[in-house]
């Protein structure tokens, strides 16, 4: 699932500096493991209007969280995972679910605390 936030900024001089800024502190907020979430952020502007967006698969369930849920081998027979240094094979697993980390989000409010914006426009979209 893809997230997607498009931000109306007062002037295109704050949305430059928005910008600019805001891929320091989301980059440098984007959880990382295999460093592929954080790739995947995108920047652009056009006018006034700020889009930030991560077209990952779990982009969005990392984001949001997401609660517990089965997970089903799809495409072959079983899943393969390590526990404990021990390989292990199973049909399907439980997954305990995720806590949000709105690091998009946090990232977008801190930019535009620090830039002392007032009168924002800010929406949200996921796409499953």
């Amino acid at each position: 699932m893809a997230i997607k936030f498009t931000v109306s900024l007062p002037s295109n001089t704050m949305a430059k500096r928005f910008v600019s800024l805001a891929e320091e502190t989301i980059d440098g907020g984007t959880p990382v493991d295999s460093g592929k979430l954080l790739a995947a952020n995108r920047y652009s502007r056009n006018d006034k209007v700020v889009t930030i967006q991560n077209n990952k698969d779990y982009a969005a369930p990392v984001h949001e969280g997401s609660r517990p849920h089965k997970i089903v081998a799809k495409n072959a027979k079983a899943l393969k995972f390590t526990v404990g240094g021990r390989t292990v094979f199973a049909r399907s697993v439980w997954h305990p679910g995720t806590s949000a980390n709105p690091f998009i989000e946090a990232g977008i409010f801190a930019v535009l605390e620090y830039l002392n914006v007032k009168g924002a426009f800010i929406s949200k979209e996921i796409r499953i």
